[in-house]
């Protein structure tokens, strides 16, 4: 049996064949795939996976598999299985050490389990997103960078007419900082974490970095992007939009 037909038939039914679909026909068809996936790991894997994008993108419940396939308890779905305290830990970081205490922190308990207990590992979770908040807060090196977007309106505020002059001076890098935050402290603006399915615009790979997204729909269309480095030892931490 081809391994990979069993991981895309596990994934179609987990994602895109609605609950009530699962009859024992279905059911029967899809036991014949599950036995040498959930050997090779790829039963574990796929599941979560799946978990994490319905918890991503909320819209796309997820089925309850008929009796024959193998429980959840089997392959850690269900919440118990899963470090399902990360989501809390999320917003008492966002909120509480950066006080942002109106901003969506839409980041999976699955998702983020799935990623530091299955990924190699060097900064932990709640350290990659300390460093994204504070790359998103405090960096403003690519031009489309949260920061930077906010320099380029302190500048046409405070000194209309005039090029940039470097190093960017106090007052005007206190006046973007301050229109950042009022434009993140909203609770349409989202913090999220990508899962290992999805791909930023930069084409950074998730299994080898953490790799957060920020949207801000109030102030611009621009999507912006942390990347923080599994092992700690690679690139330094970085930040960029695109829209």
């Amino acid at each position: 049996m081809n391994i990979n037909k069993a991981l895309l038939v596990l994934v179609a039914a987990a994602i895109l064949v609605p609950t009530d679909l699962f009859a024992e026909g279905n059911a029967a068809v899809l036991n014949k795939y599950l036995g040498e996936a959930r050997e090779s790991g790829i039963l574990q894997e796929a599941t979560l996976i799946c978990a994490g994008n319905a918890a991503d993108y909320g819209t796309v419940p997820l089925p309850v598999m008929p009796a024959a396939l193998p429980g959840p308890s089997a392959v850690g779905y269900a919440d118990d299985a899963v470090d399902v305290s990360v989501s809390k830990q999320a917003l008492d970081i966002v909120r509480g050490e950066f006080g942002l205490s109106k901003i969506s922190v839409k980041i999976s308990a699955k998702n983020a389990a799935f990623q530091s207990n299955t990924l190699k590992n060097g900064v932990k979770f709640d350290q990659a997103l300390r460093e994204a908040m504070k790359s998103f807060m405090e960096d403003p090196a690519s031009p489309e960078s949260p920061l930077a977007l906010m320099l380029d309106a302190a500048y046409e505020e405070m000194l209309p007419g005039t090029q940039y002059p470097d190093p960017v001076p106090p007052q005007v890098m206190k006046r973007a900082r301050e229109m950042l935050l009022t434009w993140l402290d909203r609770p349409t603006t989202v913090i999220s974490l990508l899962g290992t399915h999805q791909v930023p615009d930069g084409k950074e790979s998730v299994r080898e970095n953490w790799i957060f997204s920020l949207w801000m729909p109030d102030y611009s269309d621009h999507a912006h992007w942390a990347v923080i480095d599994r092992t700690g030892a690679g690139q330094p931490v970085y930040n960029y939009g695109f829209n």
